[in-house]
């Protein structure tokens, strides 16, 4: 071992001795006669150990005191030519002394096979050097923990090449903060080496001779001739020095200049940087010429940044804190520069929403609050405002209380109430000031039930409905074009019938409020709710949430007093005076439309209105805080989603759900795709009406994978309210067909009834003749189907035009259900008559046989008609009609070409291209013609034996990048990908074409949480070979909840981390989702309960925590439908001495 690692010997009497002698400057000298009285005194291998001990203080000595001492005046020569000369003398006494400095003890100490151990003074002492290196060891030696005692330390010994490896993180630190490897320049060996071996020194740096400029006198002009002129020196007068692209050390070079990669990555990070400078001074120069131009302050205000992130020294981490507070600082200030200029009402309201943005980044929430009261006095009507205040009262977990949130609520509500009621309100600002009042309504109600007040908010939908659409007619009724504003008489008769208790709409008995006041309605059943007792002997956490989630399924509708409920429930009884706050006026019978569609959104189903003035509740049904289906979703079911081995593996859930029923990923490759937990794409008869697991259907989730006593409300209250609706001649043939295809799913024994009664009213609806239609091939009776298609084309001739208009749908449906049914040649035959005369007077096929091709005469007249019916429903505004026109004419080309696909895309690419002259390739009929494409591009793959992948993804890429979140597109695209196992496709354009989709704009109302559903449960199914993993697919869920992204608050993306950390058995993971999850939406009582059904036992919550979450549930005055007040008291009782 080396001289300065061996433990000196323990020995009181020397270290006395050395006490006396007290170093006094050159003269101190160790007394010989000591040392040698004491080596004859002591053993043999003692006496060496004491001299190496005298050695090792002696050196101290010198190196600590005498050394700083002499050397403390580095201006005394004198005094460090003396301190030489005793180093000297000592060098020379050290050499004269004898004795080894090391010592082979072979046979041991006795001792230590008595006490078990070595002596604790006669171990080595090690200094460590950090990493488990030791100083003195060799190099591939580092310190561990023996194998046979954890106690003690060991020196292993490691490969070599282990020690010499370069740290992992090295070349991770410099791409992650842009540092560049730096290496010694080679020197040619041919040339003569750059040092002077005659000189008496080695220059750091190999300069030629230093000249002197001419005409200079001071020191400045000195130049090397090495630079060739081209450097400037700091305080040259050659203005500011410039970015040296080389090292300042001319013997060093960058590693990364010998890398190709890595310089072009480093231009393109120029050249990046470069462009936006320039795109900051355009717009910094337009703003000198108008610096009233909002528009220009907004791209000024988005572009910092991207300017800050380029600029930045980690490129490939997100932002820190500190640089985004450093970021809105600068944002803010911006702002506030612009609200000075700019004076347009719009733009004033998005600049501040801007603001607020930023300032929840900087701001406490005392300030935040008198800022939001401030702004919502001056701009009442602005949705955008009101969305984001919301927001900030909502998610703040140290503030929230339940009753102070729904108090703003109900502020909102009334003030915007009162500002609609003024005489001086045109009619279009009344629409636009009822939108904010039901986008507040919506998130309020949705509020309620999340937070466990369900009756409440169906009793408020309730109350709405009857108040608006079934109104008796004196008072204004729903066929009047203009209504009356409120007023007392139409309030004292409202609360005459809700105190009446006579069956409401959605409930058996229903005749709405004006068939009750003509004659009287059948008085509600009266109920007994069932009480559900504890078992707090066995265990009671887990006694409690069944218990709570038993009462929590019994108190969705609301009660009457007539009902025997619990008697200290107060919230089961809904009054007059608790939904007398959502009586809003209808602003004109157009916005009754919207009324159904935010319905719609409460209820988790998507918006039926999709196109026109009226269409803003598609967009608020994706945002995160209203697109919470996963709440409803069975918990087992959702686990089972997540786990692809596991639902291989068994067939079965608990023995309840069979395997045909799971929830299949989008990457497998069977029909599973069409089961997505959440879906976006646009409504067509396609997936309204869609066979199981043959195309994807709109209400698939919402009818299979949603637990009964877990949803938040009854589904079948939902059916019947909106057949209610719908038997009222409300919301048109299109709401008829939303409605019949709910039913078809959810109850189809029932839904040919409702299709009869429906076509009784409506007798000349060619639509809802085609979903009949469907609803027969649906059921399995396809010739009953086919006689209904048969029999509407033919009546449609004798009806008026308007009508005759949808006789394009009927044709459409009946040959996709024989393509689909396989039958390609009667779908041939069936295209070829149409146009003709007297079309379908006979048999619609059989008219060719098998090896016959049909005339050319009849394939022109086909076309011709196709193309001219496209055109005539183009020119009349019709662009849904003339898609439908446009997929038949499609479909024709694939039917009688021999190159099917080859001649389908480019009659489908050239009919987008037509169509694009009409409307914007972006709007949804171009996307409702994307996904008919899609169908027929599954078709083929399925029915082809030969399919090339890359054509199908060529085009699948193209509809991805116009509609980058419909999740059909998608689910396809990840279903081709993973047929053929070429390459992993799905990341890279999820990441670089979907989820960037969202990040177009910070003040987007309509950002979408599907990209990141969609996101996760590609990364979930994807396989380990295409480098998924848990650490991968944890980071696709921190994405999708982090500060700023549009699941940051969604509480079913939140339920399902949760879940995926429990599946991997990680508790500790699972607690941090848990309080992340209930700290970002801390009004969702469902985040709470999965502490209690999950966290429990070991590695979990203690008896303890859990109840410090129940009172936290308390705290947040979230709804508890069982009281465990009492059983605290017994058993605190129960304990008392």
């Amino acid at each position: 071992m080396p001289l300065h690692s061996i433990e000196r010997a323990a020995n009181p009497d020397d270290n006395r001795a050395e006490k006396k002698a007290i170093p006094k400057f050159a003269s101190f000298r160790p007394k010989g006669n000591e040392r040698e009285q004491l080596n004859d005194t002591l053993p043999h291998d003692e006496s060496v150990h004491l001299s190496l001990k005298n050695q090792l203080k002696y050196r101290k000595h010198v190196s600590r005191n005498e050394f700083a001492r002499s050397y403390g005046d580095h201006r005394d020569e004198q005094s460090k030519a003396g301190f030489r000369q005793e180093l000297s003398d000592r060098a020379n006494d050290h050499n004269e002394e004898t004795g080894p400095h090391f010592v082979a003890d072979r046979t041991g100490d006795p001792n230590n096979l008595t006490f078990g151990a070595l002596h604790r003074y006669a171990t080595s002492t090690y200094s460590r050097l950090g990493a488990g290196t030791v100083l003195g060891s060799l190099p591939g030696q580092k310190l561990d923990r023996s194998p046979d005692n954890e106690r003690d330390l060991v020196l292993s010994k490691t490969d070599h090449s282990q020690w010499r490896r370069k740290d992992r993180k090295a070349l991770w630190k410099t791409i992650q903060f842009r540092q560049r490897e730096l290496k010694v320049t080679p020197t040619d060996s041919k040339k003569s080496s750059p040092v002077n071996f005659n000189a008496d020194f080695v220059a750091f740096e190999a300069t030629k001779r230093v000249k002197r400029r001419r005409g200079s006198g001071n020191a400045d002009a000195f130049s090397s001739t090495s630079s060739d002129g081209e450097d400037i020196h700091y305080r040259s007068i050659g203005g500011k020095a410039k970015f040296q692209a080389d090292p300042q050390d001319r013997d060093l070079t960058f590693t990364s200049d010998m890398s190709s990669s890595s310089g072009a990555e480093n231009k393109d990070v120029a050249n990046t940087q470069a462009s936006l400078s320039r795109e900051r001074a355009a717009l910094l120069r337009k703003l000198d010429e108008n610096p009233s131009d909002s528009d220009v302050w907004l791209e000024l205000i988005r572009r910092q940044s991207d300017i800050f992130r380029s600029s930045r020294v980690s490129r490939r981490t997100g932002l820190t804190a500190a640089e985004r507070r450093s970021t809105a600082e600068v944002k803010l200030s911006m702002c506030y520069k612009a609200l000075k200029v700019v004076q347009n009402s719009t733009a004033r309201e998005t600049l501040l929403v801007y603001k607020m943005q930023e300032a929840q980044l900087i701001w406490d929430n005392r300030k935040l609050a008198l800022e939001w009261q401030n702004i919502l006095e001056a701009y009442p009507v602005s949705l955008a405002l009101w969305n984001d205040y919301l927001n900030f009262k909502q998610t703040t977990f140290a503030s929230f209380r339940y009753e102070e949130v729904f108090e703003t609520y109900t502020h909102a509500l009334t003030w915007l109430k009162n500002s609609q009621l003024r005489q001086n309100v045109c009619v279009t600002e009344r629409r636009k000031l009822y939108k904010v009042q039901m986008y507040i309504l919506l998130r309020m109600t949705l509020y309620m039930t999340e937070s466990g007040f369900t009756e409440q908010a169906v009793a408020a939908w309730q109350a709405l409905l009857e108040f608006q659409l079934f109104r008796p007619a004196e008072l204004g009724g729903s066929k009047n074009e203009k209504v009356d504003p409120l007023h007392r008489s139409m309030l004292s008769r409202f609360e005459q019938f809700w105190d009446g208790e006579v069956s409401r709409i959605g409930e058996n008995g229903w005749l709405g409020w004006a068939g009750t006041e003509q004659r009287r309605g059948e008085s509600h059943e009266a109920k007994t709710q069932t009480v559900n007792r504890l078992d707090i002997e066995k265990d009671l956490w887990s006694s409690w949430v069944r218990s709570e989630r038993a009462q929590k399924a019994e108190s969705r509708m609301p009660a009457r007093t007539t009902d025997d409920t619990v008697e200290d429930d107060p919230y089961r009884v809904i009054l007059f005076s608790d939904i007398q706050t959502f009586l809003i006026e209808l602003p004109s019978v157009v916005s009754r439309d919207v009324t159904i569609d935010v319905f719609l959104a409460f209820c988790r189903l998507p918006p039926y209105i999709e196109d026109g003035d009226e269409s803003s509740a598609r967009s608020w049904w994706l945002e995160g805080y209203i697109h919470n289906d996963l709440l409803d979703f069975a918990n087992d079911k959702l686990l089972l989603s997540m786990n692809p081995s596991l639902r291989r593996e068994n067939s079965t859930i608990h023995n309840s759900m069979p395997l045909e029923h799971e929830p299949i990923n989008p990457s497998s490759t069977d029909k599973g795709i069409f089961s997505l937990l959440t879906a976006d794409y646009r409504l067509s008869s396609d997936n309204l009406f869609a066979s199981h697991r043959a195309w994807f259907s709109t209400f698939e989730a919402w009818c299979d994978n949603c637990s009964e006593n877990n949803k938040a409300l009854e589904r079948a209250w939902v059916l019947r309210t909106l057949r209610h609706i719908v038997s009222a001649g409300i919301g048109g043939e299109d709401l008829a067909e939303y409605v019949l295809a709910l039913e078809l799913r959810f109850s189809p024994d029932t839904v040919k009834k409702t299709a009869r009664g429906l076509l009784k009213k409506q007798p000349s609806s060619l639509k809802l003749y085609n979903a009949y239609a469907l609803i027969d091939y649906r059921l399995g009776n396809a010739s009953a189907g086919e006689k209904t298609l048969l029999t509407s084309i033919r009546m449609s001739e004798s009806l008026d035009e308007a009508s005759q208009r949808n006789a394009i749908l009927l044709w459409r449906s009946w040959t996709w259900e024989l393509l689909t049914a396989g039958d390609t040649r009667k779908a041939l035959e069936l295209l070829l008559m149409y146009g003709e005369d007297d079309a379908l007077k006979e048999a619609p096929y059989g008219n060719l046989s098998t090896d016959q091709s049909p005339s050319s005469s009849k394939i022109l007249r086909a076309e011709r008609a196709l193309t001219s019916t496209r055109d005539h429903l183009l020119s009349l505004g019709q662009y849904r009609l003339a898609v439908h026109a446009i997929d038949c004419f499609v479909l024709f080309t694939y039917l009688k070409s021999s190159s099917p696909l080859s001649a389908a895309a480019s009659v489908f690419k050239s009919n987008c291209a037509y169509l694009k002259t009409y409307i914007s390739h972006t709007n949804l009929y171009h996307e409702l013609l994307h996904q008919s494409f899609a169908r027929l591009l599954y078709h083929h793959i399925t029915h082809t034996h030969i399919v090339k992948p890359a054509d199908i993804r060529s085009l699948l890429t193209e509809s991805i990048t116009y509609f980058p979140q419909n999740t059909i597109f998608l689910s396809l695209y990840a279903w081709n990908e993973a047929r053929f196992r070429i390459d992993d496709r799905v990341r890279s354009i999820v990441k670089d074409v979907v989820l960037t989709s969202n990040q177009d704009t910070n003040v987007n109302r309509s950002e979408s949480v599907i990209p990141h559903f969609f996101a996760i449960y590609s990364e979930l199914n994807r396989a380990v070979t295409f480098g998924s993993n848990v650490s991968t697919i944890r980071s696709t869920f921190e994405r999708a909840v982090e500060n700023g992204s549009s699941g940051a608050h969604c509480a079913g993306l939140w339920k399902m981390y949760f879940l995926f950390e429990h599946s991997r058995g990680g508790a500790a993971k699972a607690k941090n989702v848990f309080w992340r999850a209930i700290r970002a939406c801390p009004w969702v009582k469902e985040l709470y309960l999965l502490a209690f059904e999950y966290l429990r036992g070991p590695g979990g919550f203690s008896d303890e925590d859990l109840r410090g979450i129940y009172e936290l549930m308390s705290e947040k005055e979230l709804r508890i439908h069982v009281n465990l007040d009492d059983v605290f008291d017994a058993m605190k009782e129960s304990k008392a001495p």
